[in-house]
């Protein structure tokens, strides 16, 4: 009898456990993104996006904010603040409030108010009330005044110090935080002006006619381009170009232009997509018309794409052409043909992460390109080519043969094809698990588990494992940079309007990797996909001194806050003419950008 009451009572309290976890559960939210440091997206039901009624105010505290237009006269007012000192501690505010708050569970206790903006709530961290976190340490006031006099003077010290300035993205023009102009620009960004690129234009109005961006007040460009023996490698710096175009000034745009003029016999085209840039497709039209032939693979779905609207017209000029559809299984034909590559007159290789249209030939997508001149590389990929050519696309081709550690000069070269080399599980990680000094990946999506794992583990054993991804990635659903963060792993993500869209990993100033492969299952066991793998101390450290240029470029704030792509957030993506987040809507008919 006592062994049953026992059992009765232990299964009672279990149950009771259960249902408090439960209870907790339920009744905790994650935040998303933090407008300022007192109004708050929550995540209210779940689904891990920012729908209506999610906005969330505090009560009775009003915080410093770096929007210079936001309303915050009363507060310079009542304690004779100038605007510099306004948008300082604002900008200290919003760093603290995402320290504090992202990617935490929060709990949330609404009030009777609310306005057409937002629902009022006290919210709790940690055990903690948020806006009296936000109070004591002087981020905040109630009432008009600061609660600690001493606090509030240190974070206005800080704030007096951070030469912070207003850049305007439409015009690349820079402000000091008090200007007329500034405050009547409609997409600005508030950052230190070590941040601004080498061609900000200071305001004559604001900053004098003298002016100039020098000496250490900006952090200095790199360079993008590099060569070795029979390897070139090019680069493009998203942040110093905020618009799309179709002029082809670039160097990579005006290498494929020479490389195309100068091929004799045949180019082969592995094109995930194609908008028309007119230098391009000139040059193949003057091809074809001396003779060269041209032969392209695409993806069945992207004629259809609207952000590929020219396919039509590259595939007017193949001699030979072929998608992978696949009549007898639609899975294989959903998979993508994603390659990126050139092959011209079967000795030389283009390949690299770059779509074929006017964000990627124009710069204002980063991405990474590698041209390489080597009849075995060109052999390798024409073997790849001609397979999907010929109808075999995805699981349906042949492993590569003759494919590593192949010489040329300095350099060792390998090559990996998805998905049949795998090159994620069998060659990228047991690089990964070697690493000894550093590992730094600037790339489009991570959501490989495999790899996830890794890299928290290099972490783990001292590491230096570093991250940039990409704006819109970072707010999608399968994300691992949350899981990462949380681990220890630093990742930034990126501000700007153009997208990060390299796929690459420099290890150890020894080895470059890159490709159109993106680090996901899908991009190593499912899609058609390239990557390279350069043995080479010179390539290694020329990407690494871009990836820290770029890290350094995006504020630390981004370490924990992610990215609206369409939003004043993103630097330029609300001037560009560019439907950043794919929802049809551009620039200021995009809600990110009201």
């Amino acid at each position: 009898m006592n062994k049953k009451l026992t059992t009765f009572i232990f299964i009672i309290i279990l149950f009771g456990l259960f249902t408090l976890e439960e209870h907790f559960r339920q009744n905790t939210n994650v935040v998303l993104k933090i407008l300022n440091p007192s109004m708050i997206q929550v995540d209210l039901n779940g689904n891990r996006r920012v729908d209506d009624n999610e906005t969330i105010c505090l009560p009775e505290y009003t915080s410093y904010t770096s929007d210079i237009k936001a309303d915050t006269a009363d507060i310079a007012f009542k304690n004779k603040l100038t605007a510099k000192e306004i948008v300082g501690l604002g900008y200290l505010a919003e760093d603290f409030a995402a320290k504090t708050l992202l990617d935490k569970e929060i709990k949330v206790k609404f009030t009777a108010e609310s306005t057409p903006l937002c629902r009022y709530a006290n919210i709790t961290v940690n055990g903690n009330d948020y806006g009296q976190l936000l109070y004591q340490n002087g981020f905040a006031i109630k009432n008009g005044i600061a609660q600690n006099q001493e606090i509030y003077k240190t974070q206005l010290e800080k704030a007096r110090k951070l030469d912070l300035v207003i850049l305007n993205h439409r015009n690349n023009k820079y402000h000091s935080p008090d200007c007329k102009y500034a405050k009547a620009a409609r997409d600005t960004v508030t950052i230190p002006r070590r941040q601004l690129s080498a061609n900000a234009i200071p305001c004559k109005v604001c900053l004098g006619a003298n002016t100039s961006v020098k000496g250490d007040e900006i952090l200095k460009p790199v360079p993008t381009i590099t060569a070795a023996g029979d390897i070139k490698i090019y680069l493009t710096d998203f942040t110093t170009r905020l618009k799309p175009d179709t002029n082809c000034i670039s160097n990579i745009c005006q290498a494929i232009v020479n490389d195309i003029n100068n091929t004799t016999q045949t180019i082969d085209m592995a094109v995930y997509g194609w908008e028309s840039v007119p230098a391009v497709e000139n040059a193949l039209s003057k091809a074809k018309e001396r003779g060269v032939k041209i032969r392209l693979v695409t993806d069945t779905k992207i004629p259809q794409d609207k952000h590929y609207p020219d396919s039509e017209k590259i595939i007017s000029l193949a001699d030979e052409y072929n998608t992978d559809f696949n009549a007898q299984s639609k899975m294989l034909t959903n998979y993508l043909m994603h390659n990126k590559f050139m092959i011209f007159d079967g000795k030389k290789v283009l390949t690299g992460s770059m779509n074929f249209s006017r964000t990627g030939l124009s710069g204002f997508n980063a991405n990474s390109i590698v041209v390489i001149n080597s009849l075995h590389v060109a052999e390798l990929f024409k073997k790849e080519f001609e397979q999907m050519l010929s109808g075999k696309f995805h699981t349906n081709k042949m492993p590569s043969k003759y494919n590593k550690n192949i010489r040329l000069g300095t350099s060792t070269v390998s090559v990996f094809f998805s998905p049949q080399d795998k090159a994620i599980s069998r060659e990228i990680l047991p690089l990964i698990n070697k690493a000894e000094r550093y590992i730094y990946i600037p790339t489009f999506v991570l959501t490989h588990q495999s790899l996830t794992d890794a890299l928290i583990n290099a972490k783990k054993r001292g590491v230096d494992v570093k991250i940039i991804l990409d704006g819109t990635s970072s707010t999608q659903l399968h994300t691992k940079h949350h899981v990462l963060r949380a681990a220890g792993v630093p990742v930034k993500a990126e501000n700007y309007a153009g997208k990060m869209h390299m796929k690459t990993i420099i290890i150890d100033d020894k080895y470059t990797i890159l490709g159109s492969m993106n680090f996901s299952n899908s991009g190593e066991n499912r899609n058609d996909e390239n990557i390279v793998l350069i043995e080479d101390k010179k390539f290694a450290e020329f990407y690494k001194d871009y990836f820290n240029y770029i890290w350094v470029k995006i504020p630390d704030k981004y370490l924990k806050t992610d990215i609206r792509a369409e939003s004043p957030d993103s630097i330029g993506s609300c001037s560009d003419g560019v439907d950043n987040d794919h929802d049809g809507k551009i620039d200021n008919l995009d809600d990110g950008c009201n």
